[in-house]
């Protein structure tokens, strides 16, 4: 028999010999708790858990975890998630979740159709996934909830997932209801508390320009409604192919007959959305620059070279543009025909080249005329993702960089891997500089974007020094959700970045019926922008000069204190293994409670400034 509680436990320390303790070791340590099952469970097992952690169908609660609260904390017009999963002993059909309003100080209410009630869709891991052999299917969608309700087998579990939007006169205080499991024929089966507590401020537009790769295409109200919804504040369009918008050659000059309609409606139509409005749009030229060319130089009926009629590869490069250069069958990485170029900012020098590059600074120049004739901030031009691939894709992007300098325009490029950009050991392009290749595109280039793996104060202090801008682009397809949050929040926060794009293999939402669905990552990002509005609300009101002394000190404290604690570097706080897809913590790891926890201290701390 075993000594299972904690008073038998001291009492054996305290009287058995030291030679015995080993024994008295293992008799305390077999009384851990019992490794949870569905034996130990009601018929009915309600429970919730941090909406971070991953709930699998053969999660089964802790006895200790039913029954519990669920709690939120916002903002007036703020989002906020939470997740509730159910476990049955008996299959069950039509089942729903439904919250109900929610009763606060002074009799003030939240409507239950404040809340947005989904459904958790189990998938097969994919391309970017944690693959767990004990978890064949893996959290990934949020889906609407099917209309009859949903159908649970015996001995599986299933997540509901609910977004609870504050308005925005909502009255500060402490808002009490509750969370109700109905069968099909409207029985209450089991229920959850739920208190939810809206502090006493609003919250501002993010200082950092925030957006989604290709932002949820195909672009639509409703997609770039629900980009508003999750924290965006512009968007990146994509020109469309050149028969839309191509350079004609008009005597000495280019035109574009079009005036890049396509581009300039769905930018308009964002700006109704109400992005675009405080930070400059972008245009994803490298599309329209790279592999849209060559179809357009035909149509516009200029010669193109033979090797080119299949198309352009970017990884390959632009080889062509240049003399001595062509492309190459199966083109290994650094490998093939590649003339440098004692100015590595130099122009193509081929009459087909020449007439590309002359296209890429009159498109240029023609949407930023467009853009001012509307009243509208100057573009930002995205001209190449990730140029470290090959040296031609790296000499595309100098000949970019070049190309937007001509046209006086702002540019944006994706840098991944540190580098040399030239590898030919006889004839180098230039020297390599550290190992980055960015360094190169620094005298040209407005805007550079590092993957996270190479954020950092170093990089960050180069930037600002080069009088760039400094930002990030977040995987948020089969990420954990505490790492983009983490990414998208807290980090963004202490590194200053000017620019976050977040980056999907598969629309962060897309149309489902009437509704639409989303990645569970999508959620993490607007739950790390928010993290990062916190910061900065906090920030303002010190500088702003509220609250009393001791109120502004302690706040002060409290900033000085989270900014030493939050990481300089993604590495510092995990990532998952691409082997075994587990989880590995990092030296600054955060256990999951504590996001929200560094959330309340600023809330809290904004709250004591108020008047």
């Amino acid at each position: 028999m075993g000594c299972c509680s904690p008073r038998c436990a001291a009492v054996l320390a305290r009287t058995i010999a030291p030679a015995a303790l080993v024994l008295a070791a293992l008799l305390t340590g077999a009384c851990g708790p019992p490794a949870p099952s569905d034996a130990n469970l009601p018929r009915v097992a309600l429970f919730t858990r941090n909406w971070m952690a991953p709930i699998y169908e053969e999660t089964v609660p802790d006895p200790d975890e039913l029954g519990g609260t669920v709690r939120l904390a916002l903002t007036p017009d703020e989002y906020e998630p939470a997740a509730v999963a159910v476990r049955l002993r008996d299959g069950l059909s039509g089942l729903r979740l439904v919250p109900s309003a929610l009763s606060g100080p002074g009799g003030a209410t939240i409507p239950a159709a404040a809340f947005d009630v989904r459904v958790v869709r189990m998938i097969e891991p994919r391309e970017r996934w944690p693959k767990l052999e004990e978890h064949p299917l893996h959290p990934g969608t949020l889906d609407p909830p099917p209309a009859g309700g949903v159908d649970l087998p015996a001995a599986t579990t299933r997540t509901f997932w609910i977004t609870l939007h504050a308005p925005a006169d909502a009255p500060a205080g402490s808002y009490r209801g509750a969370l109700a499991l109905l069968a099909a024929d409207g029985a209450e089966l089991a229920a959850l508390p739920l208190e939810v507590e809206v502090w006493p401020f609003r919250l501002a537009e993010a200082r950092p320009a925030l957006w989604v790769y290709g932002d949820n295409w195909p672009l639509s109200a409703e997609s770039l409604a629900d980009s508003r919804a999750h924290g965006m504040n512009t968007i990146c369009v994509n020109p469309g192919w050149p028969k839309q918008s191509i350079p004609k050659l008009v005597g000495t000059g280019f035109v574009f007959e079009d005036g890049f309609a396509p581009t300039m409606a769905a930018v308009e139509l964002a700006r109704k959305s109400g992005l675009g409005l405080t930070h400059p749009v972008g245009i994803m030229l490298y599309q329209y620059m790279v592999r849209s060319t060559v179809a357009g130089l035909k149509m516009s009926g200029v010669p193109v070279p033979e090797k080119a009629q299949g198309g352009l590869d970017y990884n390959a490069g632009f080889m062509f543009l240049y003399e001595g250069g062509e492309p190459v069958e199966g083109v290994e990485r650094w490998k093939g025909p590649y003339r440098p170029s004692k100015d590595p900012y130099a122009p193509p020098d081929t009459a087909f080249g020449r007439f590309v590059f002359e296209g890429w600074v009159a498109g240029m120049k023609t949407l930023d005329a467009e853009a001012a004739r509307r009243g509208w901030q100057p573009f930002f031009y995205y001209l190449a993702d990730e140029p470290h691939q090959t040296r031609g894709s790296f000499r595309l992007a100098m000949a970019m960089v070049r190309a937007a300098a001509e046209a006086g325009a702002d540019s944006f490029i994706t840098c991944n891997e540190p580098t040399v950009s030239e590898p030919d050991e006889d004839e180098l392009w230039f020297k390599p500089v550290g190992g980055e290749p960015a360094l190169r595109l620094e005298p040209l280039l407005k805007t550079r974007s590092y993957h996270n793996r190479y954020l950092g104060p170093e990089t960050r202090e180069r930037t600002r020094a080069a009088g760039d801008r400094y930002g990030t682009y977040i995987n948020i397809y089969g990420n954990r959700p505490e790492g983009v949050r983490y990414q998208a929040g807290f980090l963004t926060w202490k590194l200053g970045l000017d620019n976050v794009m977040f980056w999907a293999w598969e629309p962060a939402s897309a149309a489902c019926g009437e509704s639409r669905c989303f990645l569970r990552d999508w959620e993490a990002s607007r739950e790390g922008i928010d993290d990062l509005k916190y910061l900065e609300a906090l920030e303002r009101a010190l500088a702003d000069g509220r609250g009393a002394p001791a109120a502004r000190q302690a706040a002060q404290q409290t900033l000085e204190r989270l900014r030493g604690e939050i990481a300089d570097r993604v590495r510092d706080i995990g990532r998952v293994d691409g082997g075994s897809g587990r989880w590995i913590d990092g030296p600054k790891s955060w256990p999951l409670a504590r996001y929200d926890e560094a959330r309340r201290e600023v809330a809290q701390a904004i709250a004591t400034l108020q008047p």
